[in-house]
């Protein structure tokens, strides 16, 4: 037998044995009070490879098994009960997390349905994971709630463990930070401890801290889940306010006050948005009343820092709003699209605003923080889509497609979305726009208007409104397409006219495109 044969045999042989070692290391007969639990003989695999090929291999292949243990999840479940305090040790390994990226996914909605695992996986996963491995610093993601659907954590089994599991066998090494969202609470369990006693058992806190290089971190729980009606065996009706509890507010008070140098970012991630902008004056507008844990009250407990970033989900939309001087919320949009309705029924990935589904990216050089907005499968120059409303116009004046559109309850125009909509009309929709952004338009080189208005998007109409109640789908009000408070008109002088279109970002990125008129209106366009 060769050398090198003889080498490959005993690797497979180590390979075999961790793997041995990683099933008998789930199988556990009692969990430690403190933490730590003991298993059934999870190390008796690596003993053996010790004894047949020498201390040598057997410290590699533990090695390797402790690697592979890190990748399936640097977290540990908790396992008492709510209310309980539980103590988990975790060895510290040193790493330069001064210049770092935290990539942000918000409203996953995993259910084992509407080919969202597959999705899932060759989209956001395969797209961050590359992202992460071809990174130069430190790569982290953040989850900001809602990874599952509670509506189908039984009808489909598929719960928070399934997705904590469904991570690691696709060998998802980004360390991953989740808050906790509506859609992550027991539907069977009828109050906020019980709702919440699978997610902490399964993710860990439901709120908590930690430092990347000179970035402080929170995560909060803004979720109170009532469920009226929820038993064994029964959902409930999901219901919830939205609120910080006095606990956690009292925590953050104390957590805030251990931060030396408030000059430096504070980022606080919450599922509910703090406030909301889509309205026809594009203000924004508080969305969390309560006085002791809602907008005001976190306004008030972040006042003494210099710069503040609210990073919220939940609307399934985009919305960067500019508070003051020293905070910004941005509410992200959607992983899942339209809860993965979209993709299915037309291949393209768009949120009910317009926006493709996608994902924050957060760079942060040490106090230095510069953020945009990724759609899933597309360039990252791809910031803004137009539309000739010529166009659509056309192709949506048809009899049929007004009578779908008007089983919508938030049509309040008969399915006419456009009808009021002049000739020669152009909309630009900007997805992470916010006022620092500069939306420009040249027609023969002389500058058009751009006018910013309250109005919704003609793709998302198409590939998922019509389709769906064409399908006999029920006209769900709540998934339909939304006005944005991120869409930009105007007018050009003729329908064959050509644009000469500019969005420039907050730090000067420039994204363009030359718009040759009549512009196709199609599911497939850019």
């Amino acid at each position: 037998m060769s050398k090198t044969y003889s080498k490959t045999r005993i690797l497979v042989e180590c390979a075999l044995m961790i793997a041995i070692g990683t099933v008998l290391s789930n199988i556990k007969f009692f969990t430690l009070p403190n933490g730590g639990s003991i298993t059934l003989l999870s190390m008796l695999p690596f003993v053996l490879v010790s004894f047949r090929h020498g201390v040598k291999w057997g410290l590699f292949t533990g090695f390797v098994n402790s690697l592979l243990q890190m990748m399936m999840g640097f977290w540990a479940g908790l396992t008492d009960e709510a209310g309980v305090c539980e103590k988990h040790n975790f060895e510290l390994v040193e790493a330069d997390t001064e210049n770092h990226v935290m990539l942000v996914g918000a409203d996953l909605h995993l259910a084992d349905k509407q080919n969202d695992l597959r999705n899932f996986k060759n989209g956001f996963i395969a797209e961050t994971q590359a992202f992460a491995d071809a990174s130069s610093v430190p790569v982290f993601c953040l989850m900001a709630g809602d990874m599952t659907w509670d509506r189908y954590w039984y009808d489909r089994n598929f719960r928070l463990p399934h997705y904590r599991q469904w991570l690691s066998r696709n060998g998802y090494s980004v360390p991953v930070f989740h808050a906790m969202g509506n859609h992550d609470n027991d539907p069977y369990v009828q109050g906020d401890a019980p709702g919440q006693l699978s997610y902490c058992r399964t993710l860990g806190p439901n709120y908590y801290s930690f430092n990347l290089g000179k970035v402080h971190y929170v995560v909060l729980d803004d979720i109170d889940w009532i469920n009226t009606g929820g038993s064994d065996g029964v959902l409930g009706s999901r219901d919830y306010n939205r609120v910080v509890s006095l606990a956690q507010m009292t925590w953050l008070a104390e957590d805030l006050a251990a931060v030396e140098d408030k000059t430096a970012p504070l980022v606080v991630c919450l599922h509910v948005q703090l406030y909301e902008n889509y309205n026809a004056s594009f203000a924004n507008t508080a969305k969390m009343p309560s006085a002791t844990g809602g907008t005001g009250a976190l306004m008030n407990a972040v006042r003494d820092f210099s710069e503040v970033h609210f990073i919220t989900g939940h609307t399934h939309h985009n919305s960067t709003m500019v508070i003051n001087d020293k905070v910004i919320e941005h509410n992200t949009a959607a992983v899942c699209e339209t809860w993965w309705w979209s993709t299915f029924f037309s291949d393209r990935a768009i949120c009910v605003d317009g926006s493709p589904a996608g994902y924050g990216i957060y760079t942060v050089n040490s106090t230095d923080v510069k953020w945009s907005y990724k759609g899933i499968g597309e360039p990252a120059g791809y910031q803004f889509r137009t539309y000739d409303m010529n166009t659509v116009k056309k192709h949506l004046d048809n009899s049929t497609y007004k009578a779908l559109l008007a089983q919508y309850a938030s049509r309040d125009n008969k399915g006419d979305d456009y009808g009021k909509v002049g000739d020669n009309v152009v909309y630009i929709n900007v997805w992470n726009y916010d006022p620092a952004w500069k939306v420009e338009v040249r027609e023969d080189g002389s500058p058009l208007e751009v006018k910013r208005v309250f109005d919704r998007d003609p793709l998302h109409t198409i590939t998922f409104d019509i389709p769906r109640v064409e399908a006999k789908y029920e006209a769900n009000a709540d998934w339909a397409s939304c006005c944005s408070s991120h869409m930009f008109s105007v007018t050009a002088s003729s329908p064959v006219s050509e644009l000469e279109i500019t969005v420039t970002d907050r730090f000067g990125n420039v994204y363009s495109e030359r718009m040759k008129r009549p512009k196709a209106f199609v599911k497939t366009s850019k």
